[in-house]
């Protein structure tokens, strides 16, 4: 055991001798070690509670009679159950408005300890801002006569979802929708920074028509959302210590890879029919807190006696990624987890698509078997055709059969190719893009884009015309991100071109695709200072996203891409100074995501985006003066881009990411007077960013958000005086930005060159990239306000 591990090492072996020991002898166990290793004793102390517990245990009877009694307009019938804090009674309106049937949830009887009645009212306020098909309502709630409070919540007749899956031997593919739901229900819980941390089969039903409904918040919390702020602790909270997370049981602080753990629990019982960890009380603890991995699911279902009908999946239809993602989600430690329920739902989807899944190193060797996998029948053609031809079974006597496998063989040929275009575009370009290597990128772009337009266009099918779209997509961004803005906008007008043929089909997915295509071109036009044809650009793309919601209200993607292009028009608009239209746009990108649920897998794609319109309505407050007000968008989004660079770390674009929103906030909190929690977030990132210049110098993104880190730090450092480290880092963006600095595409970079400049006193040699700018309506961060007070002032 390695030596980090050695605590859970000694907490085990004491527990283990003092669960034999007398109460007297146990406590000088105790005492001994609170001398010897005093910070474990915490550890163990919480572990010996659970002594003597049963892992599953109902509480106590409550002696008080409920039912026959008026709970505002319902009247209780009988009990349902009960758990670790209430009692659950079935009850009926009984008012005469309507027929309804309820559960109402009371606090079990006997004197009301401060603790407990916290705990129930934040269940109460947890469940109001809860609203998603798979979380039971919350109805209403109230107060009785002698102070005891009660919820009433719809009432949920279902299954537990492991027996449910077990009384009609559901195969995995069924098990995996019905934990799907499961996912979309806990990611919204998280989306509203909430955390259950009490999943198990018993609160997870399964009603008749297969629809799961999570239920009982009792011991839920929410969530810290300031930057910085700990998780909650769970304190002496009731839990399922056999399907509570390491950190959970110990008391410390938990996060969403706590219930991320307690879903992996569900799912390994799902899969194997059994549990993780057998056993009871204080030894059932000690295997959760110290096993760093439990055994395979596959392995414990092969290993399991079988009598009878199955009722679980076939060890043999599993196992590999799915063994991978189950473990990964158990994870002794959290930071080792799926940061989300959403990371772990689509990572689950890759897993039944057949693509590489982020729990297994994304090998060579991997990747090839999951692209075999995917594309079995043409790559068992191809490989039966080179072995037909290889041993010399093709008859050659008929011309016309000749003639016939010729274009057979052709048709193979081209279908290979397919293949392989789609294996690069895809696997390979997943693989390269997020770790910036635009020197790999650009040429298998450039390479793709040679074959299609080898082939005569007419001989394209719809297919190929949509793989060749996405082809010349890439390559725009490629050369986009590379600062060949001129080259990039020829591609991707050739790419619109496609998607406007293709459009015309009427259908939904061509419509998105235009869309998706349209905001693209108009960044990149605004990246090269073309601001009417990108605003022209972006009206065209809203115009189509709202016409193409109207018609297909129900599709979950137009619905956000009709936000995503008012989020460009205010980024048009900020970037031209207009601040005032910049902010009504941002607000009404937000106001279209406030309603917005999207189902698996988009629901990532709508954090993503409401986290990016946080950071631009928070930009805008702060040009505008109003820190307080920009603080909380601001902390929202740096949080969220924090959260995904630690997810990802090595990919630069979770790096480069974080970078805007981290130096909004630093800037915001210097206006605040708190210059230092700005240092102290900013210099680790910092480090980060020129780690990932050095391995690909010619990606202008990194360079650029590197220069805005650097600029951020260079202020931080004047302001407590340091004013030769301030001069330091400003000379180190004009010497990182220098390669780029001979040409006028990448306004960005000019921008923070003149920056640079002005802060150095070096007024002259800002002048002519200054003028340049203005020249062209430049208007980033009062850029025009800056260069007038340095008196740079374009010509009247």
């Amino acid at each position: 055991m390695s030596d980090a591990s050695q605590p859970w090492k000694r907490i085990r072996d004491v527990v283990e001798k003092t669960l034999e020991l007398s109460a007297e002898e146990r406590w000088a166990v105790l005492q001994e070690t609170r001398l010897e290793r005093p910070e474990i004793l915490p550890s163990i102390e919480r572990v010996l509670e659970y002594e003597g517990k049963r892992a599953d245990a109902a509480a106590p009877a409550s002696e008080e009679g409920w039912e026959g009694r008026r709970l505002g307009p319902y009247e209780v019938l009988y009990e349902l159950g009960r758990g670790g804090m209430g009692a659950v009674y079935l009850a009926e309106r009984a008012d005469g408005e309507f027929e309804q049937e309820v559960a109402i949830k009371v606090i079990q009887g006997g004197p009301l300890d401060e603790e407990t009645l916290a705990r129930f009212l934040d269940e109460r306020q947890i469940l109001a801002r809860l609203v998603h098909p798979n979380i039971a309502r919350l109805l209403d709630g109230g107060t009785t006569p002698e102070g005891v409070p009660y919820l009433v919540m719809e009432r949920i007749e279902g299954e537990p979802i492991t027996s449910y899956c077990r009384a009609r031997g559901l195969s995995l593919e069924e098990r995996l929708d019905l934990f799907r739901q499961v996912c979309e229900a806990v990611d919204q819980a998280h989306r509203s920074l909430v955390v259950h941390l009490d999943l198990k089969p018993g609160n997870i039903l399964v009603v008749g028509d297969g629809q799961v409904k999570l239920l009982d918040f009792g011991v839920a919390k929410l969530l810290d959302s300031r930057p910085g702020a700990a998780g909650p602790s769970v304190g002496s909270s009731p839990m399922t210590p056999r399907y509570a997370s390491p950190e959970q049981i110990l008391g410390e602080p938990v996060s969403t890879a706590s219930d991320v753990y307690s879903l992996g629990v569900v799912l390994y019982e799902l899969l194997s029919g059994t549990r993780p960890f057998p056993g009871k009380g204080a030894r059932l603890v000690l295997k959760v807190i110290e096993v760093e991995r439990p055994m395979p699911p596959s392995q414990a279902a092969a290993t399991r006696p079988v009598s009878g009908e199955r009722s679980s999946p076939r060890p043999r239809d599993f196992g590999g990624d799915l063994d991978r993602i189950v473990l990964k989600a158990m994870a002794r430690n959290p930071y080792e987890r799926y940061g989300s329920a959403a990371e772990l739902a689509a990572d689950l989807e890759r897993y039944r698509e057949h693509r590489p899944v982020s729990a297994v190193p994304w090998t060579a060797s991997y990747r090839l078997r999951k692209f075999v996998r995917r594309h079995r029948p043409s790559v068992v053609a191809g490989a039966l055709l080179l072995l037909t031809l290889g041993a010399g079974l093709v008859a050659r006597s008929m011309e016309a059969a000749k003639a016939q496998r010729e274009r057979d063989a052709a048709q193979a040929a081209r279908n290979r190719a397919e293949d392989l275009a789609s294996f690069m575009l895809r696997d390979l370009w997943r693989n390269l893009e997020p770790l910036g290597r635009l020197d790999l990128l650009g040429p298998v772009a450039h390479r793709l884009k040679d074959y299609y337009e080898s082939r005569p266009p007419e001989t394209l099918s719809p297919v190929e015309r949509q793989r060749k779209a996405e082809v010349l997509g890439a390559l725009g961004s490629v050369l986009n991100d590379s600062g060949d803005l001129p080259a990039a906008l020829q591609v991707l007008d050739e790419q619109l071109r496609l998607l406007e043929a293709d459009a015309r089909s009427g259908e939904a997915p061509a419509l998105r695709r235009l869309v998706e295509g349209l905001s693209f071109a108009a960044s990149v036009q605004r990246n090269g200072m073309f601001y009417e044809q990108a605003l022209t650009t972006l009206n065209r793309a809203r115009q189509l996203a709202e016409e193409g919601h109207r018609r297909f209200p129900d599709d979950p993607e137009l619905g956000l891409l009709t936000a995503k292009v008012s989020d460009e028009i205010g980024i048009q608009r900020y970037d031209l100074g207009d601040l005032r239209a910049a902010s009504e746009a941002f607000e009404a990108a937000w106001g279209r995501l406030e309603g917005l649920q999207a189902p698996s897998p988009n629901s990532l794609a709508v954090d993503d985006l409401r986290s990016a319109v946080a950071l631009h309505r928070g930009v805008v407050l702060e040009d505008l003066g109003e820190y307080q007000r920009a603080l909380p968008p601001l902390s929202f989004a740096l949080d969220y881009t924090v959260s995904l660079h630690r997810r990802h770390p090595g990919e630069w674009l979770h790096l480069v990411n974080v970078v805007i929103p981290l130096t909004s906030w630093s800037r915001v909190q210097r206006e605040l007077g708190s210059s230092e929690a700005g240092r102290e977030r900013l210099l680790p990132i910092l480090d980060e960013l020129r780690q990932a210049s050095s391995r690909d110098p010619t990606n202008v993104e990194i360079c650029y958000q590197l220069s805005v880190a650097l600029q951020e730090a260079s202020n931080l450092e004047k302001d407590q005086g340091r004013t030769e480290e301030a001069r330091s880092l400003l000379e180190e963006i004009l010497e990182r930005t220098e390669p780029f600095a001979a040409t006028s595409e990448f306004v960005y970079v000019l921008d923070a060159r003149v920056r640079a400049f002005l802060g150095l006193g070096r007024v002259e040699e800002a002048r002519g990239p200054a003028l340049d700018l203005l020249a062209r309506g430049w208007g980033h961060q009062g850029f025009a306000e800056l260069c007038s007070r340095h008196g740079i002032t374009p010509p009247a």
